[in-house]
């Protein structure tokens, strides 16, 4: 594996790394989102807390989706890269 290979496994493991980051965020947003709700009136919790909740499965869902496009999207431009490159015919 050449350097310029290395390149995409490092910006790969940098997103994998980010998304762990920002999933940590979010269950403690969520967190502090439900303990919130909680404080509300009676009436309103129940309603708040459905929205809050459908919500937060279409984020979860669309981040899912984002980051598996992120990766797939680097492990394309890791083989395109490698399919440009000229192959060592010195072996």
């Amino acid at each position: 594996m050449t350097i310029n290979e290395n390149f995409f496994d490092s910006l790969k493991n940098f997103y994998l790394l980010m998304f762990e980051n920002l999933n940590l965020l979010q269950s403690q947003q969520q967190r502090m989102i439900e303990f919130f709700l909680q404080t509300q009136p009676e009436a309103y919790r129940t309603h708040l807390l459905n929205i809050y909740k459908d919500w937060a499965k279409n984020s979860e869902l669309a981040f899912e989706n984002y980051k598996e496009m992120v990766i797939k999207g680097i492990d394309y431009m890791k083989d395109v890269y490698k399919k440009s490159m000229p192959q060592d015919k010195t072996k």
